[in-house]
């Protein structure tokens, strides 16, 4: 265990990581709130919880197994920028709220969180 800890880099990936999940736990408490709140559906809160967890599970594999070949230098910064976008368009239909794209951007969301 200490030479894990000892790593150079270690304690970045740890904590960009811990930092990731926070994100994704607040993301979904907050978007499964919105959805329930614009839609008064909650069967549009439950397909929010299905394209967040069952959608990525499903199409996820091949996902990672191509993404597996690839440096993590380049592709652990890559993802996680891209989760921030997917973030901030999620922000942004906020104010213009329709449910099937928040679902599609959800369901990549959870592929990137995957890989």
């Amino acid at each position: 265990m200490r030479e894990l800890l000892s790593l150079p880099g270690y304690w970045r990936l740890a904590s960009a990581f811990a930092l990731n999940q926070l994100g994704w736990f607040v993301g979904t408490i907050a978007l499964s709130y919105l959805i329930y709140r614009r839609t008064g559906s909650v069967l549009g809160s439950s397909g929010f919880f299905l394209c967040s967890q069952a959608a990525p599970a499903i199409l996820g594999p091949p996902f990672v197994g191509r993404l597996d070949r690839l440096s993590p230098r380049v592709l652990l910064p890559t993802l996680y920028w891209s989760e921030a976008v997917l973030y901030a368009v999620l922000a942004w239909l906020t104010t213009r709220f329709t449910l099937a794209p928040v679902l599609v951007i959800v369901v990549v969301d959870g592929g990137l969180a995957l890989g």
